[in-house]
């Protein structure tokens, strides 16, 4: 990338999460001018960092519980499911 004020090669020196947008994947890339210091800011859309967020949030299907039905209520209808599974 150039910079705007002189057309030197801009120097990439930071990139932070993007927190604030509804999609995972979005960048803030900071960079420097590498002869007038000049500083700017883009955002940037990364697939990879979005492909990577899906696969750590995806949950394991067999460890999930409801945590909002009481013990006794849950107990039970594992007994019923038993029971129709031996039918």
């Amino acid at each position: 990338m150039r910079c705007m004020a002189c057309a030197a090669e801009m120097i990439l020196v930071k990139v932070i999460e993007d927190v604030t947008m509804p999609i995972p994947g979005f960048q803030r890339h900071a960079y420097m001018c590498s002869i007038c210091n000049e500083t700017e800011q883009r955002l940037v859309f990364n697939k990879n960092a979005e492909e990577h967020e899906t696969e750590a949030a995806a949950p394991e299907p067999a460890s999930v519980e409801p945590t909002s039905m009481p013990q006794g209520l849950l107990q039970t209808a594992k007994r019923v499911v038993r029971l129709l599974r031996a039918k």
